[in-house]
């Protein structure tokens, strides 16, 4: 079983670590940072209010496998859209186009699930 759990300030160096090109930072984080990933980023982000991200943890082992953060999806990610679709997060809009990976775009989701929707599973 994995475990999520609240993404804090010293998590960040493992993160930075593990995000060794532009394109995995935008397949994990869409819009919300620029290529290389440093702790000031992540400073800013944590500080949102908004912010949902958490690392994912191995509860036999208790050795962290990943880090997730919601919110804006690239469109080829879809075992992750998938995913989020089956525990109740619905599609709000398509940002067509709105990050440049390279020479190409990428498209990115907005998906959302509303309290009471997550309060009555």
């Amino acid at each position: 079983m994995i475990k999520l759990v609240p993404f804090k300030r010293s998590d960040f160096k493992q993160l930075i670590n593990w995000i060794n090109s532009e394109e995995f930072l935008i397949q994990w984080s869409g819009n919300a940072f620029t290529y290389p990933l440093n702790e000031q980023q992540l400073e800013k982000y944590t500080e949102c209010a908004n912010t949902l991200a958490f690392k994912i943890m191995d509860e036999e082992t208790k050795a962290v496998i990943g880090h997730i953060s919601l919110g804006q999806i690239d469109n080829l990610n879809k075992s992750a859209i998938s995913c989020y679709e089956k525990i109740g997060f619905v599609k709000e809009g398509l940002l067509r186009e709105s990050k440049r990976v390279g020479e190409t775009y990428w498209n990115l989701w907005e998906m959302s699930m509303l309290e009471y929707e997550w309060n009555n599973k």
